[in-house]
């Protein structure tokens, strides 16, 4: 086979290994993020009231506490509870575009996990920009086009990173780490980019390269 012919044939099954694992890689990304949620909600409890355990480690149901001011006085809230309320009001919009709630008749997570629909992948270039690829739901009842799940996916990402830097200012937490605040990563060192939130200490970043 003629070089050429052998590189548009590399090309051509990249791009189809591409195209076949799109579908359950978008699927692991959603339910991962919805997955976040509950954990989330299992950890900063421990950080948000005086009886954790009065508390959901579920996000559904954790915000439901929070709504109903007398089980959230039960729990003991540790923070500025007009703040806390506000915030799970007006920052869970991503929430909600994972699983449904008023202002989302069905979460993506949801239509992909639990309803028939259709993703239709496809891959495009324009002129000389870099190559794309999108992945449209299809309700099949009633039939009609959703959302592009690569920009929706984006989008949920950013607001559930923004609900976090609202909430993390309630939480009781240290200024610096310690001993055993540590997690094993494997890799390239290059590909530690940052810590979240930021160390501000040196001992604490002296600490983190010692363990």
């Amino acid at each position: 086979m003629p070089l050429e012919e052998q590189q548009d044939q590399e090309t051509f099954n990249k791009g189809l290994r591409v195209h076949e694992l799109t579908r359950p890689a978008l699927d692991l990304a959603y339910v991962y993020l919805r997955r976040l949620a509950d954990r989330f909600a299992a950890c900063a409890r421990f950080l948000l009231f005086a009886h954790p355990r009065c508390a959901s480690d579920k996000f559904t149901k954790l915000r439901a506490m929070i709504d109903n001011a007398e089980k959230l006085r039960s729990a003991g809230p540790l923070c500025d509870v007009d703040a806390l309320c506000a915030i799970f009001k007006e920052h869970c919009s991503w929430f909600e575009r994972l699983r449904g709630g008023p202002t989302e008749e069905h979460g993506l997570r949801d239509l992909l996990e639990h309803h028939s629909v259709r993703v239709e992948v496809s891959a495009g270039q324009t002129g000389e920009e870099p190559p794309y690829v999108s992945a449209y739901i299809f309700h099949s009842n009633p039939v009609r086009v959703g959302a592009e799940l690569f920009d929706s996916l984006s989008e949920i990402t950013a607001g559930l990173c923004g609900f976090w830097s609202h909430i993390l200012p309630l939480m009781e937490r240290r200024t610096t780490y310690e001993r055993y605040d540590w997690l094993l990563l494997t890799g390239l060192d290059d590909d530690a980019t940052a810590f979240w939130p930021q160390i501000g200490s040196t001992d604490g970043i002296a600490a983190a390269r010692s363990l």
